[in-house]
């Protein structure tokens, strides 16, 4: 029998089976954890998340057993917004939550809580900007829980060279203006254009593509996705008049 050829390739197996172990991880984390009653010695000893997030849970968020910690679901999802909008390291991390804040009712706990029983928390993160594109505060009337993927899609990753849009990058050796679209780690290519409106537009009729898709994907909130997909063909159409 011949040998088994390798195309030199590292194989992936230990890398699935580490994702798989994490998915596995998180799932126990959420469906064991129970609601231990905490001591009144536990609940008075209690100081405030960043200064201002109050837990006021009667039961303990964070469970130890056999060495594992297990963290009440909530509170994670809680505790990370209460983070993001008020940690001075997070933020100088990533500065694109330097002026978010959380209403004073979802600074309390309790409140949070109630928001999000009943909502699906496995895979799924919290967002505050697809209700009403760029706001900055986390509240009920705002935020919704929706798929990591679907929130990864909706970041909009900035070209590092500023004066120019999003999508858009002007080639050097080619002495023109790159199009290009990035998605489910990868970059899609789009084409190379005289002008950035060109390319612009040819970014944007591309993501508009990639939103109704994405609607369709996810009737919950595809009215949301779908204007976005609205908004980004009229800007494409405008640039196309322009040029």
């Amino acid at each position: 029998m011949d040998a088994p050829r390798f195309s030199g390739r590292k194989p992936e197996t230990p890398i699935r089976l580490a994702h798989i172990l994490s998915l596995v991880e998180n799932y126990l984390v959420i469906v064991m954890f129970k609601e231990v009653p905490a001591s009144k010695r536990s609940l008075y000893s209690r100081s405030k998340i960043f200064s201002v997030g109050i837990n006021d849970a009667p039961y303990k968020v964070i469970l130890r057993k056999n060495g594992k910690k297990f963290r009440c679901p909530a509170y994670v999802v809680w505790s990370n917004m209460i983070k993001r909008c008020y940690s001075t390291l997070c933020q100088e991390k990533n500065k694109t939550y330097s002026d978010c804040t959380v209403c004073d009712e979802w600074l309390l706990f309790s409140n949070f809580k109630k928001w999000i029983d009943g909502k699906e928390i496995e895979g799924n993160q919290l967002d505050k900007d697809l209700i009403e594109p760029g706001n900055r505060v986390y509240c009920p009337e705002k935020c919704l829980m929706i798929s990591g993927s679907l929130n990864k899609f909706l970041i909009k990753y900035h070209s590092k060279e500023s004066n120019l849009p999003t999508g858009v990058i002007f080639q050097k050796d080619a002495g023109m203006f790159r199009s290009r679209f990035c998605h489910s780690g990868k970059t899609e290519h789009l084409g190379y254009f005289k002008t950035q409106e060109e390319a612009r537009s040819v970014y944007a009729k591309r993501k508009a593509e990639e939103f109704r898709k994405k609607a369709a994907l996810n009737p919950s909130v595809s009215k949301y996705l779908i204007s976005f997909a609205v908004e980004l063909e009229k800007e494409s159409e405008l640039l196309n008049i322009g040029v």
